[in-house]
């Protein structure tokens, strides 16, 4: 319906014009948060990477001294060859005869650099000459020799080679593993490191440390540190804000933060102002509706009218006296319409009845199905009084027939429709007793599944019309019905006449398409009403197709989801 022609257009306007004003004020001033969260990220992304660098860096140096104070001469290292190559007792008892008056005792050494320097987790050595690695950590600071170290994953590990003073070669690998606790507790005093990831790379660009903080899942699958370098410089295309730096001794620092989080962030600071916005825009909405309350009554008054005319109550009209302007014209024009409609309805009504009466009239010409249900049954009793069993069961089976014809059920079980088509086919068995075989299986998991009613038996009936050749007597068919997975399967097979291959491919184009068939083309009827059904019954799955059979006749097999 149209508003008031002057006022409608002027009130539109205002609405338009004030909630597209304050929809762009909140758009830009959410453009100017997002864009504030993402410099924020940048920066905080730099504050960690630098933060990890100044650690790696200081953990460098670290090293560097640890290994002048316990490797700088060549007393040091001889002593260290002689914790390797001596059995614990043996190297006590020389570090004990040690006369040089400087006390070099290894594991004593060890302790003390755990005493005397902090965030050290552990220290592992290795000599060129020995299979042996020495390693220490907190649990055990003296620390021992071994074959095998324990695994450890995510730690940062600061190596230098042992240089020998007197031929200046490296005669093995000093290694001081920082610990991670003191880097977790400094990284997480960080601002932003929360939603952050920081990776830390060999200069071989193997992954050796890796944190997440709680807001991030940390899903790091390895990368090198060329893929992220490729990454910062695609950034818009991909989903993180990456920072990447590099320590002194060549270690890749990378902090990556994801713009998920960063946009979630921004959202969430964004989000109060939206509100804001929606309030206001529903104040202004709410202004709208209080103008148009009188429009609005009339509209109401027409609906109100109009749901009681679909209630069937024609004889009501609108009240035109209380409508203005449009309102009014169309209050005149329903009133119009709705006395064409009485009118209308009054001569559809007469012929109604008209239709009833002959109807009445043609139900009361035909028999009652009892009546004929009893005269059969008397037959058959007769017939069993008579020991003529074979014409009772003949007459019990066409009796069954007759009662599932006449009854209005729409659908009915799988075991139910085996049945009825198993009386039809004993029916033509018994007219030709020494032409006609037959055999019918269900799975006893299918018996149950609701099915339309007639969804088999016309395809049985097909080939009795159409396939069967009764100057033969091995005519045979078979029915079998079947669960595969989710999907039920029926198989109606005979070795009748067939179908040439040309037939069966243009009926299975029929029946996987919509086209409509030949009327010329009776033997496909059947078919097309069965595979009709079967799509409408069930529409989420559903199949029929001809198959040729190995005895020359025809394989028609129903496929559908169900049960």
């Amino acid at each position: 319906m149209n508003k008031p022609r002057l006022i409608s257009s002027l009130l539109r306007l205002y609405a338009i014009v004030m909630i597209t004003i304050i929809t762009l004020f909140t758009m830009v001033v959410g453009y100017t948060v997002l864009r504030k969260a993402m410099t924020d990220a940048h920066n905080e992304n730099a504050q960690a990477a630098k933060f990890m660098t100044e650690t790696i860096n200081h953990a460098e140096q670290q090293t560097e001294v640890i290994l002048s104070d316990l490797l700088g001469d060549a007393q040091k290292i001889e002593n260290l060859y002689a914790y390797f190559s001596l059995d614990p007792s043996q190297y006590l008892e020389k570090s004990l005869k040690n006369n040089t008056g400087e006390q070099l005792y290894w594991p004593q050494m060890i302790k003390q650099v755990y005493y005397q320097q902090l965030g050290i987790a552990g220290i592992r050595i290795s000599l060129n000459e020995f299979d042996e690695l020495f390693y220490s950590n907190q649990t055990k600071k003296a620390g021992d020799k071994r074959k095998k170290l324990p695994k450890h994953a995510n730690q940062i590990e600061v190596n230098r080679p042992i240089i020998h003073p007197d031929n200046i070669k490296s005669t093995g690998t000093f290694t001081m593993i920082i610990d991670d606790a003191i880097i977790k507790k400094n990284i997480e005093e960080t601002n932003g490191t929360e939603k952050q990831q920081i990776l830390v790379y060999t200069d071989s660009n193997q992954l050796m440390y890796q944190y997440s903080g709680e807001k991030n899942s940390g899903n790091s699958d390895n990368k090198s540190v060329t893929d992220y370098v490729s990454l910062n410089e695609k950034m818009t295309e991909k989903a993180d804000y990456v920072t990447e730096t590099e320590s002194r001794s060549g270690l890749k620092i990378v902090v990556l933060t994801p713009k998920s989080l960063v946009y979630q962030q921004a959202f969430q600071d964004f989000f109060w102002l939206l509100i804001g916005s929606l309030l206001i825009d529903g104040v202004l909405l709410l202004v709208l509706f209080r103008t148009f309350g009188s429009y609005g009554r009339q509209v109401e008054d027409i609906k109100v009218t109009m749901n009681k005319v679909t209630e069937s109550q024609l004889e009501i009209r609108i009240d035109e006296a209380s409508k203005k302007n449009e309102l009014k014209d169309i209050a005149a024009g329903i009133n119009h319409m709705l006395d064409d409609i009485n009118q209308q309805v009054k001569a559809i009504y007469v012929l109604e009845i008209n239709q009833k009466e002959a109807e009445l009239r043609a139900l009361q010409s035909q028999i009652n199905p009892h009546f004929l249900y009893n005269t059969l049954e008397y037959i058959r009793m007769y017939a069993l009084s008579e020991g003529v069993d074979e014409l009772a069961d003949v007459v019990y089976a066409f009796a069954s027939l007759l009662r599932n014809n006449t009854m209005q059920e729409k659908h009915i079980t799988l075991q139910q429709e085996m049945a009825f088509c198993e009386k039809y086919v004993y029916l033509y068995q018994m007219r030709y007793p020494d032409r006609v075989a037959y055999h019918f299986t269900i799975a006893e998991d299918v018996t149950d599944v609701i099915i339309p009613k007639f969804l088999v038996q016309p395809l049985v009936e097909n080939y009795f019309v159409h396939g069967i050749d009764f100057t033969r007597i091995d005519n045979a068919m078979s029915v079998k019905v079947y669960r595969k997975a989710e999907r039920i399967f029926i198989d109606v097979i005979d070795n009748g006449r067939g179908v040439s291959e040309a037939e069966r491919h243009d009926i299975n184009h029929l029946l996987a398409s919509k086209t409509k068939i030949n009327k010329n083309a009776e033997r496909s009827i059947g078919l097309m009403n069965v595979n009709n059904r079967l799509k409408l019954y069930y529409p989420t799955f559903s199949r029929m197709v001809l198959l040729q059979h190995q005895s020359g006749g025809l394989h028609v097999q129903l496929t559908f989801e169900g049960g």
